[in-house]
């Protein structure tokens, strides 16, 4: 993706983003495999407390993009516990 201050490869997985295996298994019991783009952009950035602004098209995970970053932080906070 060009003229983005902050570019991911466009073929990062959930396991590449260090989500749980809990929420992966999860993810593909619902039928969901790899992030979209817009989850491949604003995921890493949320991750690190970077403000995200994202536009996309409907049904395209933005609202994943919001849980996906607080279940990463989450999990990130419970391992340095």
């Amino acid at each position: 993706m060009s003229g983005s201050l902050y570019t991911y490869p466009s073929d990062l997985t959930w396991q590449d983003m260090r989500f749980p295996p809990a929420i992966i298994d999860a993810l593909a019991k619902k039928g969901i495999q790899r992030p979209t783009p817009i989850q491949i952009q604003a995921i890493p950035a949320a991750l690190t407390g970077r403000d995200v602004i994202g536009i996309a098209f409907t049904g395209s995970g933005k609202t994943m993009v919001r849980t996906g970053g607080i279940l990463g932080l989450c999990h990130l906070d419970a391992k340095e516990q």
